[in-house]
């Protein structure tokens, strides 16, 4: 640092600015948290607080959830929030390949804070902060990624008021609602099933170099049938929205309830065949429907926060607690006549009417 001050001191500020402009340019994709920039002379008097995430293995909503934080953050600080997920690397879930640096993938999917601010603007700003790692408010993650629902009435109405500022943007719900208008039939009660057995499929293949991680089990597939059953006799329901992640679970649901399941169409994983897992290194048979369209990752993220959307526009719900059925509940805004997470095997926690009915 001392090192640094004599330099600049000794420097010819003209010189000096070129120096930082240039290592700003090298560093542009190795910028770590707070670290502040001045890109050009626009907006001097904001301050922008640039979010982005270089997490390879995060799925759509496990981004929202796990970046969405920095805004309070950012809010507390009188920053500008915004999300950059257009310079940045390794976001294979989010985009496909061709589109990698050219299209902002958040951008795809949910609003920005302040959508009036533009990405190519910001980065020609007199103030920048540009941050690519947790965030100081990350611990209000965890009880979400445990998928413990409900949440406390405090936690929710923060989480609520962040789906507010960053909700799923009209594209996805207006293809959502076109899928409602569809599938649902007119006038019935449904209720919204939320299966993943991919969970019951990594428990199985755990190893102690890969342990069981945040998602716990929720059940067999012949569990999940029993509780459908079960919601359905005890609300007076006819039908159920069936969202799920293996081809599967899905055929045999649909078998055993016919056109009371309701679900859409969309490529899905292959997890379990005959009832067996599928091995882990049977990478190609778990994804054979992936990659047969064009855009195929953005059209399967967008199929699948399709089904998140249906989930919250039923009228009660059964929850495996993943980071959909979070989403789902918060969209939802504690509209639901009968809330129900099942806790594993044989075990569920319910909220609401439902818990006073099986009081």
């Amino acid at each position: 640092m001392k090192i640094k001050l004599i330099i600049k001191s000794i420097c010819p500020k003209p010189i000096w600015n070129i120096l930082r402009k240039i290592k700003q340019l090298c560093t542009k994709e190795k910028i770590d948290v707070s670290q502040k920039y001045s890109f050009g002379k626009l907006n001097p008097h904001k301050t922008f607080y640039v979010i982005r995430t270089h997490a390879n293995n995060w799925g759509v909503l496990t981004t929202w959830i796990m970046i969405m934080p920095h805004v309070i953050f950012a809010k507390k600080k009188k920053l500008i929030p915004f999300f950059d997920l257009q310079n940045v690397n390794e976001i294979g879930m989010l985009i496909d390949k061709e589109d990698e640096g050219k299209l902002n993938a958040w951008n795809l999917y949910f609003k920005q804070p302040q959508n009036e601010h533009k990405l190519d603007k910001i980065l020609r700003s007199k103030k920048v902060i540009i941050t690519d790692c947790w965030c100081p408010e990350w611990s209000w993650t965890e009880e979400v990624l445990n998928a413990n629902l409900p949440i406390d009435d405090n936690q929710f109405s923060i989480w609520r008021s962040m789906y507010e500022m960053c909700p799923l943007n009209e594209d996805i719900i207006s293809f959502a609602n076109k899928l409602k208008e569809m599938l649902f039939p007119k006038g019935k009660k449904i209720l919204a099933v939320s299966y993943r057995r991919s969970f019951e499929w990594h428990h199985y293949w755990r190893t102690e170099s890969t342990p069981e991680g945040s998602h716990l089990v929720r059940g067999s597939l012949s569990s999940i049938v029993e509780e459908i059953k079960k919601e359905l006799n005890d609300y007076g329901y006819e039908y159920f929205f069936f969202t799920v992640d293996d081809r599967e679970a899905l055929t045999v649901v649909k078998e055993i309830f016919g056109t009371k399941c309701i679900a859409t169409e969309r490529p899905m994983p292959h997890f379990f065949e005959e009832g067996q897992p599928i091995e882990r290194c049977d990478v190609e048979k778990r994804a054979v429907e992936f990659g047969k369209r064009e855009k195929d990752v953005y059209l399967r993220a967008k199929e699948y926060l399709a089904d998140v959307y249906l989930c919250s526009q039923c009228d009660s719900f059964l929850s495996c607690g993943s980071s959909a059925d979070f989403m789902a509940y918060l969209i939802n805004n504690k509209k639901y006549e009968h809330f129900v997470q099942i806790k594993g095997e044989g075990d569920t926690k319910t909220h609401g009417d439902a818990a006073e009915k099986k009081s």
